[in-house]
Parts: structure tokens; C-alpha cells; sequence
């Protein structure tokens, strides 16, 4: 497996659940760890946990649908932590009920974070990554469905789509990564903890 010492990751989205968890296992290995939420409270314990356990972490808040956000924490980083290594863009919501109940502003937000957002600020990196020469990018995709990491409270999962443990999952991630496999996993049977 690689080595992750001194590597800056950075983490979008929810200093918590899946992001956190991903960040907790690259700040134990030696990764310089950004995290990156508009929750500023979350964001602030979050980063007091890092620090108390003596992780090398770093805070920036930014609404990642805020495009001049975006650039500006992009910048930020570079110029406070150094060039970012891998990204692990995990900025999420979720806003349920039937299509045609959900107001307008559910359905824009949803597209806000998952479509402009995360495929805009990938670009950018995209484009900084290009700038700087570095090769070698690598992506591991990951479309769970129902995760227990809160943001699904009050759902039921339907079959075959089970709930799925963030620990089993982001541990899976983590090796993927470390072995520069192209995939992390196949059967969600591999990530659950127990039917409900």
C-alpha cells in the first residue's frame, strides 16, 4: 500500500459521516486534512477533534454551490496548506417526498449540490491539476444509496437497496484507494450491517 504521509486531502461537504470518516483515515496515516463545509459548528468540533488527537487538519467554511466560494477556498488552500492531492468531493443533501409535492426550490438545491457543484469545482481542480502538471489523476466513483450517516433520518429503505454502513464503507474506500483499485466494491451486501 501507498503511503498517504504529507499528502493534502481535502474533503467536501458534511465535516461528518462519510467525509469525516474518509478524513479521519487519511489524518491517521499522516495526510495534511482540509475539510471543507458551510456548517461552521460542525466544522469547528470537528476540526477540534482532529487537533486534540494530533492530526494535522485544517478548516475552511464555503458553500460549495457558491461558486466564488469555490475559487476563493481553492486559492486558500494552495496558498495556507499547499497544492491539494486528492479530493474527496462529498458535499451532499437530501430532500425527500413525492416529486410532484417537493417544492421547486428542493429540486434546485438537489441540482445545486450534486450536478453544478460537484462537477464545476471538480473542473476547477481539473484545471489547477493541469496548470500544475500533475499527472496520474485516479477516480474511485461511489453511488451508495441509503447510508447510516443521519442524512437519511426517517427513510425506509426499499430492497434491493439495503442500508449501508459508513464505516464498512469508507474502510473499503480508504484500501481501494491505498491499492489504486478502479473499484472499491460490487455488492452492497459487502457494506451492510443488517436488514431493518
Amino acid at each position: 500500500m501507498k503511503s498517504v504521509r504529507g499528502i493534502v486531502f481535502l474533503v467536501t461537504g458534511r465535516a461528518r459521516g462519510i467525509g469525516k470518516l474518509g478524513a479521519e483515515h487519511f489524518a491517521a496515516d499522516g495526510a495534511k486534512v482540509v475539510l471543507r463545509d458551510k456548517d461552521r459548528e460542525i466544522l469547528e468540533n470537528t476540526i477540534c477533534e482532529f487537533l486534540e488527537k494530533g492530526w494535522d487538519a485544517f478548516s475552511y467554511v464555503a458553500d460549495i454551490t457558491d461558486r466564488s466560494a469555490v475559487y476563493d477556498t481553492a486559492s486558500r488552500v494552495k496558498n495556507e496548506v499547499g497544492l491539494m492531492d486528492v479530493l474527496m468531493n462529498n458535499a451532499g443533501i437530501v430532500r425527500g417526498g413525492l416529486f410532484l409535492e417537493t417544492p421547486d426550490e428542493d429540486h434546485l438545491a438537489t441540482m445545486d449540490v450534486y450536478y453544478n457543484a460537484v462537477m464545476h469545482f471538480t473542473d476547477c481542480m481539473r484545471c489547477e491539476m493541469k496548470r500544475y502538471r500533475k499527472t496520474g489523476v485516479r477516480f474511485t466513483i461511489v453511488c451508495p444509496s441509503y447510508v447510516e450517516t443521519g442524512m437519511f433520518e426517517g427513510a425506509k429503505a426499499q430492497l434491493p437497496a439495503p442500508w449501508l454502513e459508513p464505516e464498512v464503507m469508507v474502510d473499503k474506500i480508504y484500501i481501494a484507494y491505498n491499492r489504486n483499485k478502479k473499484t472499491s466494491m460490487s455488492r452492497s451486501t459487502d457494506l451492510r450491517r443488517g436488514r431493518r
